[in-house]
């Protein structure tokens, strides 16, 4: 029940806080998954495209393919449905791409 004794910006709520605190819970857990998964597109788009350009041998190949990284973002996702459900079973995590780890130290 709300009551506006106090003016609409400070309407005080009674008997629906736990629900209200539940709904915004749930709201940051799905921003939160939200921000994970773009991350993740973006750390996805950085190795795919460090592969290709460790994979390209031609000079002309590799200078039209760091052009186009140049004029464009690792940052898209707006080929993908950021509001789908995802399944992150071990069946749907193979990798289909042939992505390999990076070489990290020295």
């Amino acid at each position: 029940m709300c009551t506006a004794s106090r003016g609409p910006s400070q309407w005080a709520t009674r008997g629906n806080s736990s629900r209200q605190k539940k709904k915004k819970e749930d709201q940051e857990m799905a921003e939160a998954c939200k921000r994970l998964i773009k991350n993740c597109i973006i750390c996805w788009n950085y190795l795919y495209l460090s592969q290709k350009l460790e994979e390209i041998t031609d000079a002309e190949s590799r200078e039209a393919l760091l052009k186009a990284v140049a004029h464009g973002s690792t940052v898209a996702w707006r080929h993908l449905n950021l509001l789908g459900e995802y399944d992150f079973s071990a069946e749907k995590l193979r990798d289909s791409v042939g992505i390999r780890l990076p070489k990290l130290g020295g």
